[in-house]
């Protein structure tokens, strides 16, 4: 947490759950932060454990979700953004304009 405070000391933020999917014995989740402009995806286990997460200040909130292979794809409320995700390497993100305004 010290490391997160470090760049950061107002980390905490109130989400809503939008979609999930089924994945592995657990699900992922999509939805959206307090403001409107953010969006969160977590994986949870079969006890509804977080696993992992990843918040994004400015992505929409993530309202579908997929899984091709071992890729995570989510699109967000506008459906303007594509974020790929490698469930077997999560470092590998791969985000996608979808149409431009």
């Amino acid at each position: 947490m010290e490391s997160i405070a470090k760049y950061n000391d107002d980390y905490w933020t109130i989400v809503d759950e939008w979609v999930s999917i089924d994945y592995q014995d657990g699900k992922i989740y999509g939805g959206d932060g307090q403001m409107g402009n953010e969006g969160f995806i977590a994986c949870t286990d079969a006890e509804d454990h977080l696993v992992w997460g990843i918040f994004f200040e400015n992505s929409n909130p993530i309202k579908n979700l997929e899984i091709k292979d071992k890729t995570l794809i989510a699109i967000n409320e506008h459906t303007e953004l594509q974020i790929e995700i490698n469930l077997e390497n999560l470092t590998q993100i791969k985000m996608t304009c979808l149409k431009s305004n």
